[in-house]
């Protein structure tokens, strides 16, 4: 809130006008560059760059895929390996076996 006053404020001392004044001028008598038809074509084409550059770089999107992939590993190893009973040594030696082939994997 206090933000929003202080951008206001320094808005006007610098335009003479408030904000929602200065977009009423701006609707009413658009300068001739904002009108400008290679302005709106400009506009267009880097709005199109910027949609397709976010969404084919998302870094986001591959740290993702990299802490889905652990999660998978963790979640088969506490499903398959961490939850079971051992009652002999044939089956601590099993998961010991399956223990070491989860850690190559």
């Amino acid at each position: 809130m206090a933000a929003t006053g202080a951008a206001t404020g320094v808005f006007f001392v610098l335009t003479g006008v408030l904000p929602w004044e200065y977009v009423v001028e701006l609707i009413a008598a658009p300068p001739y560059w904002l009108t400008n038809g290679f302005t709106k074509i400009t506009l267009v084409i880097v709005g199109v760059a910027i949609v397709i550059g976010s969404l084919h770089w998302n870094v986001w999107s591959h740290r993702q895929k990299v802490v889905d992939e652990l999660a998978e590993l963790s979640s088969k190893a506490i499903h398959n390996l961490l939850n079971r009973t051992i009652s002999n040594d044939h089956d601590l030696a099993r998961l010991t076996a399956d223990i070491n082939q989860w850690c190559q994997e």
